[in-house]
């Protein structure tokens, strides 16, 4: 009887031992899953933080190029109304001439007249 006692409390000690271990190793299996879940959400914010400043740079993006056609179509209108601007000089310039030719035929034809 007293040597089943003795396998009994060696028993229970046992058991006692494996019960805490698991007990341990499911605390620590829960503290190493609450760690885990923690990292997922800060990077799943890190990915949205990510997601916006990629969203802000393709707009800034399609802002440039917009910024880029204008550019583009001022530079054009520019050049046009550049040679325009010569176009109207050279066309002041003849009538210029003519008027003060015309002038100094009047002149001289005045002149014989006088």
């Amino acid at each position: 009887k007293q040597e089943l006692e003795h396998k009994n409390e060696e028993l229970q000690k046992s058991i006692k031992e494996v019960t805490d271990r698991g007990m341990r190793e499911k605390e620590e299996m829960r503290s190493k899953m609450q760690l885990m879940t923690e990292q997922c959400e800060q990077h799943e914010l890190e990915r949205s933080s990510l997601q916006a400043k990629v969203t802000s740079l393709e707009k800034l993006k399609d802002e440039l190029e917009c910024l880029k056609t204008d550019y583009s179509s001022a530079i054009r209108s520019k050049e046009e109304l550049e040679y325009k601007n010569e176009e109207l000089q050279k066309s002041i310039k003849e009538v210029t001439d003519s008027a003060m030719k015309e002038k100094e035929e009047m002149r001289s034809k005045m002149q014989v007249m006088t």
